[in-house]
């Protein structure tokens, strides 16, 4: 069971909800998101600039969105290939995401939080075809600004 990260830095913001990134578990595979982080990115002011994040599942996995594909990297190097796919930049957004967060949190522009939980208490993103397959990890600001984010997940 190995476990991945992903990140990307200077995330730029505005007060439109945007996906910063985007987990979907494929090929039959299990993927438990057990951190996910995002802070400030400290290149704008000033710094009372608010963000607000959330994971939250994409309620129709048809409408994914348009993104660049970012490669997850092993926290063993001798572990296979992730086979989560992943994805930021998204230049057409998903467009069905459900109302219901499991995780959200605010912070402001030097500031940051974190969702961090043993395995086994994360949030579960399995493969298929049924709505809940694909979760995205997004933000929203007072003004535009500059986030970091990352997350952290486990495949089966």
């Amino acid at each position: 069971m190995p476990k991945y990260g992903e990140q990307l830095s200077a995330f730029a913001t505005t007060t439109a909800q945007k996906t910063a990134l985007r987990l979907i578990a494929v090929s039959n595979r299990r993927c438990e998101i057990v951190e996910a982080i995002m802070t400030g990115g400290g290149s704008v002011t000033p710094a009372d600039i608010g963000h607000d994040a959330n994971l939250v599942y994409i309620g129709t996995p048809a409408i994914d969105g348009v993104a660049t594909n970012i490669t997850p990297v092993p926290f063993v190097k001798s572990s296979a290939a992730a086979t989560g796919s992943v994805a930021s930049n998204f230049t057409v957004e998903p467009t069905t995401y459900d109302t219901v967060f499991p995780v959200f949190f605010g912070f402001n522009q030097r500031g940051g939080q974190r969702f961090s939980v043993p395995q086994g208490e994360g949030i579960k993103v399995d493969s298929g075809t049924a709505a809940g397959t694909r979760i995205g990890f997004r933000v929203i600001s007072s003004a535009v600004g500059t986030v970091n984010a990352s997350m952290n997940h486990w495949e089966d």
